[in-house]
């Protein structure tokens, strides 16, 4: 799960290969993002909010504009699952973490 900078919206990724976002006013799932052809692993959400990073067990780093929920980019170079990904607090950079022990920066 990641939630928002503004607190507003949580996204949760799941085994069923999607991510919901959740509207945390109403507690409504707002929308659920497919595309993937793997098992969610993780999330991260830019600093400003603007991007969402998952990552999938098929080794695949995908990017979305989180307002509007289109797809940005599929990135994929790493040998293994990615188990965890994250933004650095000024979002020049995405961090992932393997199951191959890499880690990898994504600029």
């Amino acid at each position: 799960v990641a939630l928002t900078p503004d607190g507003d919206t949580l996204v949760s990724g799941s085994w069923d290969r999607t991510i919901k976002v959740w509207n945390l006013e109403d507690g409504e799932i707002a929308d659920t993002l497919g595309g993937h052809d793997d098992r969610v692993v993780s999330l991260a959400i830019s600093p400003d909010g603007a991007t969402l990073a998952s990552s999938r067990t098929d080794s695949k780093l995908t990017l979305w504009d989180l307002p509007s929920r289109q797809l940005i980019e599929t990135l994929d170079n790493n040998d293994d699952w990615i188990l965890t990904v994250a933004f650095d607090p000024i979002a020049q950079m995405l961090v992932s973490g393997g199951k191959d022990q890499k880690i990898k920066i994504w600029q």
